[in-house]
């Protein structure tokens, strides 16, 4: 691997991955094409601690686009198979990331995803985000994360792909792509500065509310406390999972659905506290921050998020089984 183009790519993990508000846990991803590979986030590395070339996992580039244009029913359970053995598994995006780049990067921006999940049209914010940043954007629908929505990433781009391009994906972040990675991470900033003013948001984090903190680990539950959570008014806004990795890591939300497959933790209220349940200390770390996140999104929406329903929600957690073991948290 090119030695410049990895600390590249580790340099736009960081800034990707720089706090809550830009990605949550282990989501999100990047890449880039180093002659006939693409190099890409192993899975479940959070983007901010990416700095090892063993974080990174080599594909070969014309195989996992001639997989995804085979239409191959298995193609996501394929994928894997193209990766070195013993090398960890890579993003389950690859896909996606094979028809853009050559530089690639997907965080789970809140003002972002925010601007394209409420109940209005998507198309009307992304199109004066076009406007404002003068390169192509689109916005992309919901689908389950893999070739799903590496096929709804592919009917949104033009028969010749752009230098440069922003994708919102609806509930599930932003995209952004170019031809080297100090452009994308240009882009990506201004992405940032355009969706909160399209919102109606101050420019920079000072004066919006921190991530809750949690108490010490118990697997029991532990306590969430901080400025975004104010008692039973808010928990209309963790009614449901507004993204994939919500729905991995608390389900249905506050009230749980019988029959419905496990998900990571479980969120639950006590006296008007809110508190996380799950196995592992880590778990619990990365859903701190999912659940700011989408708290902080229904802050900035006014309350008017769309969720994910409970048929993409069980889809996400029968999903997240077998590729994360979620059955036996």
């Amino acid at each position: 691997m090119n030695g410049q183009k990895q600390s590249a790519c580790f340099a736009m993990a960081a800034l990707c991955g720089r706090n809550f508000l830009w990605t949550q846990g282990g989501g999100g991803n990047v890449s880039f094409f180093d002659e006939d590979r693409l190099w890409i986030k192993r899975s479940g590395v959070r983007l901010r601690e990416l700095d090892d070339t063993s974080d990174l996992v080599p594909l070969p580039l014309q195989e996992v686009r001639g997989l995804f244009f085979s239409d191959a029913p298995d193609m996501d359970d394929r994928l894997e198979g193209l990766a070195p053995e013993e090398g960890g598994a890579p993003s389950v995006e690859a896909f996606f990331h094979s028809l853009l780049g050559p530089w690639t990067a997907h965080a789970h921006l809140v003002s972002a995803t925010a601007l394209v999940s409420t109940g209005t049209d998507p198309g009307v914010p992304t199109a004066q985000l076009e406007r404002t940043l003068g390169v192509f954007c689109a916005w992309v629908p919901y689908a389950s994360p893999g070739s799903a929505l590496a096929r709804e990433v592919h009917r949104k781009l033009p028969a010749e792909k752009p230098a440069s391009g922003v994708l919102l994906l609806r509930n599930h972040g932003a995209v952004v792509w170019g031809p080297d990675p100090v452009d994308v991470m240009k882009l990506f900033d201004d992405v940032d500065v355009a969706c909160r003013d399209l919102l109606g948001l101050p420019p920079g984090p000072g004066a919006l509310p921190d991530r809750l903190q949690a108490a010490a680990f118990d697997p029991e539950g532990a306590e969430l406390t901080g400025e975004l959570w104010s008692g039973d008014v808010d928990a209309a806004a963790l009614q449901a999972p507004w993204t994939p990795d919500a729905a991995l890591h608390f389900g249905h939300g506050l009230v749980p659905v019988d029959g419905a497959p496990p998900a990571l933790g479980r969120l639950f209220l006590r006296d008007q506290r809110i508190f996380y349940s799950c196995a592992h200390p880590d778990i619990l770390a990365n859903a701190v921050e999912i659940v700011s996140a989408q708290l902080t999104a229904h802050l900035w929406t006014d309350g008017g998020l769309s969720y994910l329903n409970a048929d993409q929600t069980d889809a996400l957690l029968r999903w997240g089984a077998g590729k994360y073991g979620t059955a036996a948290k």
